[in-house]
């Protein structure tokens, strides 16, 4: 599959152009990867988003194959010359040996790849390629021998290429991370993770130290094999060479100061990291995130801490020690972004609705929910006034019910989803008017009754979040009530009583409400 995002992308600027290629499968012996794909999503996302004042050309290459490549390459040289761009950056993720790519069950040789970057005008030019280096062709490619990074670079001409292993290494995925290990931390220092004097400029200096430390240690201790990355450069100039800016980001996350403190976010209701980070004790810690949901996860020495951040439309979001709850490791380790602080909510609603008797009319409740875990529990009162007509009577109804509910909740990064069963009571206040065609001088006279009645109701709804206590409510629900009522065939005072039966009302309709979590 291939993806092509342009948008972001001005003829008339000298902004980037950036290629992202996962390849989960490879040549017909390689085991197919799980998380190639994912990691080149992610990538893409981070150079797009933090590109800076000029936004970049990007495409995204899901298992293509090496023509889709090479032709991404030769279009890139193509629209250059129109546009001045000055920058290249490719990014891979897939199998490989060390002469060729491994795309789609053809080999795309190293050297055909070199010559379509050479064809780019451009003066800079970064390959970024996480990959086994192991003769097992598991995953891998081989460039050139380890040189280290200058800790300054800028105005440069030349070729950058950054490697997730050494020789004979492999490179490792993470079920947890859903992804890479390298890829991991490259993500989360250009986000911000590896800014370390803190002036909202990651440089490549920077994420390259940051990844190729936190994939050594993170190699070591997941899976006690060596995972060191390699870089090589073969540039001409001075300056910062800066991959990402993160002032112009949408969200932003602000860490508090904090020595040896090891903050983990996930995507609010998901178990993979959505970034990793250091607090730095001489000030905070900034971290650009897509817009969403997150749960912080804060370890430092034996205490473990837990915050809920909103990040819904943008913004920053300025976090302090006192914002954290303490929490047992080992529930943050089972929940991760499924934790929950806010345990309550109240929602006030309102809604039309109609049922089998064709009656229609509004209604307005509030309710009150507990949370455990993935578990709700809770009740609601709702007023409701409907109206309608039968063969005899003009019918107007006000109903008052409460209701006890249990049920399931999913709180996700961009969404809340809730499905909920329960038992309803209901106290009915009935009014007949004749509408006898032949009895003008009765169509005056009325009739009340009041009736008790229960049932069974269902509802489904989700909650778009507006922040981190309240949200937009959008539900459906269904109930049926049974109750005994008067059978008769009118108002007045010669109408027929015909004693009381059994009624059976069903009824559907549709809400919208504000949320309200604490």
């Amino acid at each position: 599959m291939i993806v092509s995002l342009l948008g972001a992308s001005r003829t008339e600027a000298a902004g980037r152009k950036i290629l992202a290629i996962g390849s989960n499968v490879g040549l017909p012996d390689d085991e197919p990867l799980r998380h190639a794909a994912e990691d080149a999503r992610r990538t893409a996302d981070a150079l797009t988003e933090l590109a800076g004042p000029e936004p970049p050309e990007v495409r995204l290459l899901l298992d293509p194959s090496p023509a889709d490549v090479l032709g991404a390459l030769s279009s890139f040289a193509s629209s250059t010359r129109a546009s001045g761009s000055d920058a290249v950056i490719v990014y891979f993720s897939g199998h490989g040996d060390e002469e060729a790519l491994h795309l789609g069950g053809a080999l795309l040789p190293l050297d055909q790849l070199r010559r379509a970057l050479n064809a780019i005008d451009v003066p800079l030019k970064i390959v970024i390629i996480d990959a086994c280096r192991t003769s097992a062709r598991n995953k891998g490619l081989a460039v050139g021998p380890v040189f280290s990074v200058a800790p300054a670079l800028g105005q440069y001409r030349g070729l950058v290429t950054v490697m997730a292993s050494g020789p004979g290494e492999s490179a490792q995925e993470s079920s947890r991370l859903r992804g890479g290990v390298f890829t991991h931390f490259l993500v989360s220092g250009l986000r911000g993770a590896a800014d370390r004097d803190g002036d909202h400029r990651v440089t490549l200096s920077e994420v390259y130290d940051f990844a190729h430390a936190r994939t050594l240690a993170r190699s070591v201790a997941q899976a006690g094999l060596v995972q060191r990355p390699e870089i090589k450069i073969e540039l001409e100039g001075s300056g910062p060479l800066v991959l990402t800016w993160l002032d112009p980001a949408r969200s932003r996350l602000h860490l508090p100061a904090a020595a040896d403190a090891h903050f983990y976010v996930y995507e609010k209701g998901s178990d993979a990291l959505a970034a990793e980070a250091w607090g730095r004790p001489d000030g905070e810690t900034t971290l650009a995130l897509p817009s969403g949901r997150f749960v912080v996860h804060r370890q430092q020495g034996a205490s473990h801490a837990v915050a809920e951040v909103s990040l819904a439309f943008g913004g920053d979001q300025q976090l302090s020690r006192a914002t954290f709850a303490e929490i047992a490791p080992e529930e943050v380790a089972l929940r991760r972004g499924g934790v929950t602080l806010q345990k309550s909510a109240l929602a006030l609603m309102g809604g039309v609705l109609g049922d089998t008797d064709q009656r229609r009319g509004g209604s307005f409740g509030v309710r009150l929910l507990r949370q455990w875990r993935a578990l709700v529990w809770g009740a609601s009162l709702r007023l409701a006034a409907l109206a309608g007509e039968t063969t005899f009577n003009k019918v107007e109804t006000r109903d008052f019910d409460g209701s006890l509910f249990a049920g399931w909740q999913w709180a996700g990064s961009h969404l809340t989803m809730h499905a909920l069963a329960g038992l309803t009571g209901r106290l009915e206040r009935m009014r007949l008017r004749d509408r006898a065609a032949l009895a003008p001088e009765a169509a005056h006279v009325s009739h009340d009754e009041l009736t008790v009645g229960a049932g069974p109701e269902v509802r489904l709804g989700a909650t778009l979040p507006l922040s981190l206590h309240a949200g937009f409510l959008v539900e459906v629900g269904g109930r049926s009530v049974a109750f005994r009522q008067r059978q008769d065939r009118g108002a007045g005072e010669g109408a027929a009583d015909e004693g009381s039966r059994l009624v059976v009302s069903h009824e559907l309709g549709v809400d919208l409400g504000l949320v309200l979590s604490f």
